[in-house]
């Protein structure tokens, strides 16, 4: 039993979704990092995992690669009961205006690697909403076309992003 266990890293370890969901952590986890290959044909993650994952609500940092099989409805579920989440990444499932509307404002860090499905207007809720955010990294996803992330064409978006934000990443 790992009781004090406060940091978990588990990377293409060939655990289905179904063996993740009956996975119990101790309620000290405080980061979790879960990573799966494009090549694994079983998902490592589902919208069942992320049920679980949300009862974990001292998690502080989630980074998740491998959404194949996840929904929106299932990811915005699973934001928005995190209230300590200040550490947020994944990697190909895209961000959405929905998404951006519930990500919490106390994030520090927010790394998203694709950012292909939100429109301007999300960017503009998204920006002023995430008032201590200090490192953003956004990129799109392997195969997808270029874009230009809409946040970089509005003047505000650049201005509030200076108050705050320390380390900028934009991979267009």
């Amino acid at each position: 039993k790992l009781s004090g266990l406060q940091s978990l890293q588990l990377h293409t370890c060939g655990i289905t979704a179904g063996a993740m969901a009956t996975l119990t952590l101790p309620n000290s986890i405080r980061a979790l990092r879960l990573t799966q290959s494009a090549a694994m044909l079983v998902p490592l993650i589902d919208n069942t995992v992320l049920e679980q994952l949300s009862h974990y609500t001292s998690l502080q940092s989630l980074a998740l690669n491998g959404l194949m099989q996840c929904t929106e409805a299932g990811v915005v579920g699973l934001i928005t009961k995190l209230p300590n989440l200040t550490k947020l990444s994944w990697g190909t499932f895209p961000m959405t205006d929905r998404i951006a509307a519930v990500l919490p404002a106390q994030l520090t860090h927010l790394a998203l690697g694709n950012c292909s499905q939100i429109s301007n207007n999300g960017f503009g809720v998204l920006i002023p909403s995430l008032t201590s955010l200090v490192s953003l990294h956004l990129q799109k996803a392997n195969g997808f076309e270029a874009f230009v992330p809409p946040l970089v064409n509005t003047a505000n978006n650049i201005a509030q992003l200076s108050k705050t934000v320390r380390d900028l990443y934009l991979d267009t």
